[in-house]
């Protein structure tokens, strides 16, 4: 069965959760499809690709009997950790260096709205940050944002 701490703490793949749902009700994609009236092979990518629409998900929680209150627990960030990640290199001859902050296990800051901080799982999408900057963007998140990336 689906276990969260495969995708860090807070993170949830949405499609390999549906997934591990169908496979212990001993269903399959194919027949998930062939209820909710989708294509197999669209439905199998939408799932492998973890871009499950909204309206796809609710479908598929009524069909599957998905929680979507325990779903959404599932999906609550929680900041752990305040690490600052170092990279640099070359982009062929062109030298980088920037850092990263991390929040989490596979939690990195991405930006901040008005009420919230936006988070990415995949590090490749996270801000990157002027190393110079980088105790000065931590501190802006602890004095601003509490422990679940809302504003304090």
């Amino acid at each position: 069965m689906y276990n969260k701490q495969d995708e860090g703490v807070g993170n949830v793949n949405l499609g390999k959760y549906i997934k591990d749902i169908i496979k212990a009700q001993g269903r399959t994609i194919a027949w998930v499809s062939d209820q909710l009236s989708f294509n197999e092979r669209t439905l199998a990518g939408k799932l492998n690709r973890n871009s499950v629409s909204g309206d796809d998900l609710m479908r598929l929680s009524i069909l599957l009997g998905i929680n979507l209150e325990e779903l959404k627990e599932e999906y609550k960030m929680k900041i752990t950790e305040y690490t600052i990640l170092d990279f640099k290199g070359y982009n062929g001859p062109v030298p980088y260096h920037y850092v990263v902050v991390k929040l989490g296990e596979n939690l990195y800051y991405k930006t901040y709205q008005k009420d919230r901080l936006e988070v990415t799982q995949d590090i490749r999408y996270a801000s990157h940050i002027e190393p110079k900057y980088g105790d000065e963007q931590v501190e802006f998140i602890k004095k601003f944002y509490d422990e679940f990336g809302k504003r304090k």
